[in-house]
């Protein structure tokens, strides 16, 4: 169990540096601001629920792409046989 605790920190630390850093560059954006802004813990919270979708949807397709390049190329090399 100690060692899923600290995969869990490892995720969240990887986390925090992603969306600081996307946020950083949001802001370089002309008339872009974010000052003023203090989101509410259950904020925060659904703002790492949406990332985690977002991660997991995009991994899903790129597994579905794979998937069909191999079944594509196992395909054609099963009909260069017949």
């Amino acid at each position: 169990m100690p060692f899923f605790i600290a995969d869990i920190g490892e995720i969240l630390l990887w986390l925090t540096r992603t969306l600081n850093t996307v946020l950083a560059a949001l802001t370089t954006l002309p008339g872009a601001t974010v000052s003023g802004l203090h989101p509410s813990a259950l904020q925060v919270v659904l703002i790492y629920v949406l990332v985690l979708i977002v991660y997991t949807l995009l991994y899903r397709l790129q597994l579905m792409q794979n998937g069909m390049t191999k079944l594509r190329s196992h395909s054609a090399s099963h009909r260069k046989r017949n």
